[in-house]
């Protein structure tokens, strides 16, 4: 199961947020996701963000996880630096 979906309809890419048990929070993976399609978005004539499970659109970092009692100082700081 992808974390963050990227669709692409004629001149619109439609964006998928799917964590929904996380209230669909960005994690590492799914920023370095967008961030490696921003090229690709930017030639685009539009671009619709949607979250999966109908509590939130996204709670933004996923705080939970970064503060998990597996994360390391590492890991936190790459989440800031993505």
């Amino acid at each position: 199961r992808q974390e963050c979906l990227l669709l692409e309809f004629e001149s619109i890419t439609k964006v998928v947020l799917n964590r929904p048990k996380a209230l669909n929070s960005l994690n590492v993976d799914m920023i370095r996701t967008l961030k490696n399609e921003v090229p690709n978005l930017a030639k685009t004539k539009a671009v619709w963000f949607e979250g999966t499970g109908g509590k939130a659109f996204c709670a933004g970092g996923d705080v939970k996880d970064l503060f998990s009692k597996d994360a390391t100082v590492e890991d936190r700081l790459t989440f800031f630096r993505e």
